[in-house]
């Protein structure tokens, strides 16, 4: 469909998981983002050229936790830190969005670190997906 109309592929964005992301076939990618689709890792490597690895595989867009951004993930010693995977992100030319963000604080923290695209319970919380029952409603005193 994306042949027939060519300015929906821009808005599509595909999320793929970064263990996957390792795994897929260059060729499905390269087809993926010769469409003009692109393409989010979800979750980031741990290799100090895993930006580099990503722009070859098309990402244009990691998502990356909170956590793992604010330095608060419990494998920290064994991967990059935050600031390396900004600074190899913006490098290579990849958006970061942050997610899980749960407070203002968190919030407040990425935007210092340069990160302003998030997503998360802080921005959007459990909401009702169904009305309540208009016999409850009308039950009132």
């Amino acid at each position: 469909q994306f042949a027939l109309y060519p300015a929906l592929a821009a808005s599509v964005l595909i999320s793929i998981p970064a263990a996957s992301m390792e795994a897929a076939d260059p060729e499905v990618l390269a087809h993926i983002a010769d469409h003009g689709i692109r393409i989010a890792q979800d979750g980031w490597g741990g290799s100090a050229n895993a930006a580099q690895q990503a722009k070859r595989r098309g990402v244009a867009v990691a998502k990356i936790s909170a956590d793992r951004l604010l330095d608060r993930d419990r494998n920290a010693d064994e991967r990059s830190s935050a600031s390396t995977i900004l600074e190899d992100t913006r490098a290579a030319g990849i958006a970061v969005v942050a997610t899980d963000v749960r407070s203002d604080e968190d919030a407040v923290n990425l935007i210092d670190l340069g990160v302003e695209t998030m997503s998360g319970t802080r921005f959007s919380g459990p909401k009702r997906l169904k009305a309540e029952p208009a016999r409850d409603r009308l039950a009132t005193p």
